[in-house]
């Protein structure tokens, strides 16, 4: 790992966002809705008859539906995201735990205990090549 610099467990994954700034995560749903949707009202407006009143009506009510499916999309990809940066997370705590208690126990007066901890050592180093 020479001349790669490491990230610590918390600075993988999702962003953090400090407390109040609500407005981001909005951002990134509203502005994709507010787009498609007016997309679908130019689409359908440019090819679709909307002759009458209740055509138009039509239209629009096809095109707010076409929005808030983009909604509901966003919605569940940042929830996905969120979730995955979550367990993410959990597991590089668990690994920096399991690697701190080992070194400790490397320091033991107890042969059983260091020999232990090289087991656990050489465990962590097998199941993460890139931790290596």
């Amino acid at each position: 790992m020479i001349g790669r610099k490491r990230r610590g467990p918390g600075r993988r994954g999702m962003m953090r966002l400090p407390a109040g700034s609500w407005w981001r995560p909005a951002l990134v749903i509203v502005v994709p809705v507010l787009v498609v949707t007016a997309a679908a009202m130019v689409v359908f407006l440019l090819v679709l008859d909307h002759s009458t009143s209740a055509a138009r009506l039509d239209l629009i009510r096809t095109a707010l539906a076409v929005g808030a499916g983009t909604g509901a999309i966003m919605t569940l990809v940042l929830a996905w995201r969120r979730q995955w940066a979550t367990e993410h997370d959990a597991a590089e705590r668990r690994l920096t735990d399991q690697y701190v208690k080992a070194v400790e126990q490397l320091g033991s007066d107890k042969a059983a205990v260091r020999l232990g901890a090289l087991y656990t050592l050489e465990r962590v180093a097998q199941n993460n090549p890139d931790q290596r």
